[in-house]
């Protein structure tokens, strides 16, 4: 029992990487800086206009280059050099992006806006804090279906009295019904670790889930949601849904009044030989993180896979820059087996929840009426047909490309 307690504890550990010699900013269409400019921390150095994702400077220092590397997708990117001068200079002396103030939705929105929350979530079906009334339930994210992907819980486990306080902030200020955390059944310290607390806050309640692996999709989370609260009124556009990622970022703009500048990835997997979470800088390479921190397995060759290890997007190489929107990396040993042809044997449909047929998206690429019909834009990259193909072959990459593609033509 003793072992078990101690193999939790050292699984939930957090440790530091804060002091990255380089941090690399992402160049947009609109890049505030150049290089030789110097920049403070908490500048705002990059701003996304189609998602209003901010980013702000992680430590103050100067642009030194350009340099090309990979993004949270796993795509070629272009970013700024900033050399750490590690004296985390800020442009009024705190750093702070407002004064503290009793909120309202406005002031709260703003001020989650000006730290730099908003875009972060990716799926559609992952709301962001946007201004309507429609909203009723705030759902928060906590389960995890991998035994070797533990962000969320990771940072349930250490920061149980934050979410839950964030959580009832939010509650309060957008006046909703109530809030509930999603969270597996199996997680017994997690759950334990909540029930502590959740007492003092009579409007959250845990929501268990069993260990399957569709709970991974937001799409089925969200519809086992409207069946359970019972509410004939509601529906997808009456929730807030997010990770407890998300929500422990939201606290600590909130708590700070500082944009944020950091965040807890999880690294792991079985091509290192000790599972990490670390709080790091955004804009820090992982390749620095690797030479530092990670104790690589010797003479393997090793794919880094950024994001769930199912549906994530595998790279054979960690110039990676970490990003608001990473929080796993899964580094594995390369031993996949080569694709094969297809044997026409259904279980890429069959798995598929919105009852999609993949390999026959893959066969129609280049027909865009024809990925029209056969509704490519409705697959929720889960990755199960990847998972289940006995051939090996990364259908869910083809069904992104297929969507991608049917998005430009109805542009």
């Amino acid at each position: 029992m003793e072992s078990s307690v101690y193999k939790i504890k050292s699984m939930y550990k957090i440790e530091e990487f804060l002091k990255p010699q380089i941090i690399y900013i992402p160049m947009g269409r609109t890049s505030s800086i150049k290089i030789g400019d110097y920049i403070y921390k908490g500048d705002v150095v990059f701003i996304d206009d189609k998602d209003d994702y901010i980013i702000h400077s992680s430590i103050s220092g100067t642009v030194v280059n350009v340099k090309d590397n990979l993004n949270y997708l796993g795509e070629k990117q272009s970013f700024f050099v900033v050399e750490n001068d590690f004296k985390e200079k800020t442009r009024n002396g705190k750093g702070s992006i407002c004064k503290k103030v009793k909120y309202n939705k406005n002031s709260f929105f703003d001020l989650l806006n000006t730290g730099g929350i908003m875009g972060i979530e990716e799926s559609g079906l992952c709301q962001n804090f946007l201004r309507v009334d429609t909203y009723k339930y705030l759902l928060v994210n906590a389960f995890e279906i991998s035994p070797i992907e533990f962000n969320n819980g990771c940072i349930i486990n250490n920061y149980t009295e934050s979410i839950l306080e964030c959580m009832d902030l939010i509650i309060d200020v957008l006046g909703l019904k109530k809030g509930y955390i999603i969270i597996n059944e199996n997680d017994y310290v997690n759950i334990k670790k909540i029930n502590q607390y959740i007492g003092s806050y009579p409007n959250i309640e845990l929501i268990l889930l069993t260990n399957f692996y569709n709970w991974k999709c937001d799409y089925n989370i969200l519809n086992y949601f409207i069946d359970f609260t019972k509410d004939e009124e509601n529906c997808i556009d009456n929730i807030i849904f997010n990770s407890v990622n998300v929500i422990f970022l939201i606290y600590e703009i909130l708590k700070n009044q500082k944009p944020i500048t950091e965040k807890i990835i999880t690294i792991c997997g079985n091509g290192i030989r000790k599972n990490k979470n670390l709080k790091v800088k955004i804009g820090t390479s992982l390749n620095e993180i690797g030479l530092k921190t990670i104790d690589y397995l010797k003479n393997q060759n090793k794919l880094f896979i950024l994001g769930s290890l199912i549906n994530g997007k595998s790279v054979c190489t960690d110039d990676v820059i970490i990003d608001k929107k990473l929080k796993d990396i899964n580094v594995i040993k390369n031993e996949f087996l080569k694709t094969t042809e297809c044997i026409k044997c259904g279980l890429c449909h069959n798995v598929c929840p919105m009852k999609l047929y993949p390999i026959m998206i893959m066969n129609n690429l280049n027909n865009v009426n024809r990925l029209k019909k056969i509704k490519a834009v409705e697959c929720i990259e889960c990755g199960l047909c990847s998972y289940i193909c006995p051939s090996k072959i990364e259908l869910n990459e083809y069904v992104k490309i297929a969507k991608e593609k049917v998005k430009k033509e109805n542009v």
